[in-house]
């Protein structure tokens, strides 16, 4: 526990605003965290992914999957983790 498993970093259009790039990175972090869990040599493979987050807006969004801002993340979050 507390050990660093993998970084990622990019850049995002002039225009973004925070809470696409907060749903871009939850979204990121949830596919990157997947293939880590698949591709790894594990005794007991994990079988949850849990986030958290300090935007509850965000986390709602994902969780009830309503349209708007953020479509496209919400879209990739939702089909390979649910």
């Amino acid at each position: 526990m507390g050990e660093l498993v993998f970084k990622k970093q990019g850049a995002l259009r002039e225009q973004t605003e925070v809470f696409d790039a907060e749903m871009i990175g939850l979204s990121v972090a949830g596919e990157t965290a997947k293939s880590f869990i698949l591709n790894g040599n594990w005794t007991h493979q994990p079988t949850q992914i849990i986030f958290y987050a300090d935007n509850t807006a965000a986390l709602t969004r994902i969780y009830k999957g309503t349209p708007g801002k953020a479509q496209a993340q919400i879209s990739r979050i939702q089909k390979p983790h649910r």
